[in-house]
């Protein structure tokens, strides 16, 4: 039988794969616009714009899937929980809740580093008079992207602070209390 570190280090080991798997399959997505910057820019800005939102989430990802008994071990803490996994479900919803925030933060700040990294090098563009178009630099998609990335932060923030918030919703809308 499996005690609750057993199952708390599977779901951060899994949390991992998962992230490692989304950010591979966003690649295809970025090499176009690498691509295009290249032929434009230089290495090191491509590699800014490109590399570090990339980079973060495999990082996070690596860390998870590598390391999920420290992390279990110094990070993660339920109170009152036994080793005996009978009658467990709050206590593993309360875990998978919180990592499911985890996640959603790691993906939303890696979010907000790309869209700003992308605002700063066109702010670049127009200064350096280089901007062939005269688009601003804040444009309603861009500002739409921010603002649910806003959202995802927050929304992020509440479950990993207010798990057991979130988790009486749950409950009310399985219809438990």
């Amino acid at each position: 039988m499996m005690d609750y570190k057993d199952l708390t280090s599977l779901f951060i080991r899994v949390t991992g794969l998962v992230i490692i798997v989304l950010t591979v399959a966003d690649l295809p997505n970025w090499i176009p616009s690498g691509m295009a910057l290249l032929m434009k820019k230089s290495y090191l800005e491509c590699t800014f714009v490109i590399g570090v939102p990339l980079t973060i989430p495999l990082l996070v990802g690596a860390s998870l899937f590598f390391f999920p008994r420290t992390i279990t071990n110094k990070i993660v803490r339920i109170d009152g929980l036994s080793q005996d996994t009978a009658g467990l479900l709050p206590q593993l919803e309360q875990l998978a809740f919180g990592v499911l925030g985890a996640y959603l933060l790691f993906r939303a700040f890696s979010d907000v580093v790309f869209q700003l990294s992308e605002m700063l090098f066109l702010q670049w563009r127009v200064s350096m008079g280089r901007s062939m178009i005269s688009e601003p630099i804040l444009t309603p998609t861009k500002f739409g992207n921010l603002a649910a990335t806003g959202g995802q932060i927050a929304f992020a923030v509440w479950l990993l602070a207010g798990t057991n918030g979130f988790l009486a919703v749950v409950r009310k809308l399985r219809g438990q209390d």
